[in-house]
This record gives C-alpha cells, sequence and structure tokens, in this order.
C-alpha cells in the first residue's frame, strides 16, 4: 500500500485515504477492501507509513 491517491493506482491495489471525518480509510482501487484484503468492518489494522 504505497498510493495515497486513487487516480494514479493501479486497479486492485490497496490505497489509505483521509475520509472526510477525519479518519484514515482504507481502499482497493477498482474493488473491495474487505474482500481484497480480507478484513471485515470493525476489523483492527496496523498501518506502518514508510
Amino acid at each position: 500500500m504505497n498510493q495515497f491517491f486513487p487516480s494514479t493506482s493501479a486497479a486492485g491495489e490497496a490505497l489509505a485515504l483521509s475520509g472526510s471525518h477525519g479518519w484514515v480509510e482504507i481502499a482497493v482501487n477498482s474493488g473491495s477492501a474487505k474482500s481484497g484484503l480480507q478484513v471485515d468492518w470493525g476489523a483492527i489494522v496496523e498501518l506502518i507509513f514508510i
């Protein structure tokens, strides 16, 4: 996960986005983060920004 802009990422690539409520949102470009990353709503994830 190294992109922050859906327009510059490949289809299927995971993204970290800044949501409208100030939360970090996880997404998959042209897909589903829930199924693509095999996580469910409310799952605890760890993001490491490098």
